[in-house]
């Protein structure tokens, strides 16, 4: 350091070994202290006095000769950097001189032991101070911790006794800076006219900001807002719903975007959006038998899944519930959903349980006896209308036996027409081989 030139700072962050001058004046210089234990400070400032156990440092910078006047009881030590302790003569007053080099941080350090069994009195007293020709006095160390934001200042000088007159700013995301306090929580709430006697911290109290998160329903049900505290978890995630689709989950985009989930922390005001998922989807681009496997997966009739297979066979499906107005939802959990699509008769998607024997009416047959050879059996199915585009055959089959046992029904030996009859039924054209005395006809879903 320059003869005659401090560095005049007071808002600045410093290093632990790093000097300060506040004020500064030829004849009135605060460096770097710190003190510990029991201590006590003149009111001049220039004057430190240590207790049994206490300790006093001083830090400056550069080359030069620091000089201090001692007076001191038993197991009163100085000592220069790291170098081993000097004793300072029991109760003697005397003035030192301590040389330092190189353009560099120098501490030194008066202290006193602690040692219970010594007769005589352990103290140390410190005056007369300087460094070059500046007079040195006691600073106290304000040390502004941010708790958890940044601070435009980590350490402040203030001397003894003084009010600390400028307090730092401080800010943290997602909070509202609510002031400086004795302590990490809880504490006194100080101003600038806060008046330091020793090295203190003071601790950055703050207050979450509240932030609106809205949930968009995306084109469905459902959507809402609510108010939450920053970096607390959005917790319990509202229901949404649109007609025909599955709820995909909330996420941070329209379309995209990452999924959240009730761990989500509020960083700030946000939208997220309802995903959507159509039970039976459009595939595009190049689509794959594999593809048609997963749209279709979790279907309740398990013949959909069997008999549509390729990505032509899902498309003629698709574009069939989508021009009778059916909901893709219900077509993915009926259980009559093949024996619907193939009979063209969109009213068996509706039908809630599987098909059973008493939804199967045979209307009439004719003739009434095996002797002409061959039968015309009429069907009615759920009393659901057989559409004009049905494939009966597709879906149904005819089945005759001798005799009235399950084992003994059969295709073989049945020569068998299905047409749709004008008004929406099955008609089944039999002709059985030979011409037994009695025969049994029954109709199936295949």
């Amino acid at each position: 350091m320059r003869k005659n030139y401090v560095w005049a700072t007071c808002l600045v962050t410093i290093a632990a070994c790093a000097f300060i001058a506040i004020d500064a004046k030829a004849d009135d210089v605060y460096y770097l202290w710190s003190r510990s234990g029991s201590t006590s400070v003149s009111s001049d400032c220039k004057t430190i006095h240590l207790d049994s156990g206490a300790s006093a440092r001083l830090t400056v910078r550069g080359a030069g000769r620091l000089t201090f006047s001692v007076k001191g009881g038993y197991a009163f030590y100085y000592k220069k950097d790291s170098q081993s302790a000097i004793d300072i003569t029991y109760n003697s007053a005397r003035s030192i001189s301590v040389d330092f080099s190189g353009d560099k941080d120098h501490t030194i350090e008066w202290y006193t032991t602690a040692n219970p069994y010594l007769y005589y009195q352990e103290w140390g007293e410190l005056t007369s101070i300087t460094w070059k020709d500046y007079t040195v006095k006691y600073a106290a160390l304000v040390e502004w911790n941010a708790n958890g934001g940044m601070c435009e200042s980590a350490w402040s000088h203030v001397k003894h006794g003084s009010s600390i007159n400028a307090l730092p700013s401080a800010n943290r995301k997602g909070f509202t800076f609510d002031g400086w306090y004795t302590k990490r929580d809880g504490g006194i709430k100080i101003s600038n006219a806060y008046a330091v006697s020793s090295d203190i911290i003071l601790y950055a109290h703050w207050t979450a900001n509240k932030y609106t998160i809205t949930f968009d329903a995306n084109g469905g049900e459902g959507g809402t807002s609510t108010s939450l505290l920053y970096d607390t978890t959005l917790g319990s995630l509202p229901e949404a719903t649109r007609y025909d689709f599955d709820f995909g989950g909330w996420w941070t985009a329209a379309n995209g975007g990452l999924e959240i989930s009730s761990s989500t922390k509020v960083t700030g005001e946000v939208t997220y959006y309802a995903h959507w998922i159509d039970p039976i989807p459009e595939l595009t681009g190049v689509v794959t038998d594999d593809m048609v496997s997963e749209a279709l997966a979790g279907s309740a009739d398990s013949k959909i899944t069997s008999k549509i297979t390729t990505p032509s066979l899902y498309t003629e499906y698709r574009q069939w519930i989508n021009s009778k107005e059916l909901s893709h939802k219900a077509a993915k959990a009926s259980p009559n959903a093949w024996l619907s699509y193939a009979l063209d008769a969109p009213a068996l998607m509706a039908k809630a349980t599987a098909l059973a024997s008493e939804d199967v009416m045979i209307e009439s047959i004719e003739p009434s006896s095996v002797t002409a050879g061959a039968f015309d059996l009429v069907v009615d199915i759920a009393d659901a209308e057989i559409g004009e585009g049905a494939r009966i055959a597709e879906a149904l089959g005819v089945e005759g036996a001798a005799e009235l046992i399950e084992s003994a029904f059969s295709s073989e030996g049945l020569s068998v027409t299905l047409e749709r009859t004008a008004d929406g039924k099955v008609k089944a054209a039999v002709t059985p081989d030979g011409a037994p005395p009695a025969f049994f006809l029954r109709m199936r879903v295949k």
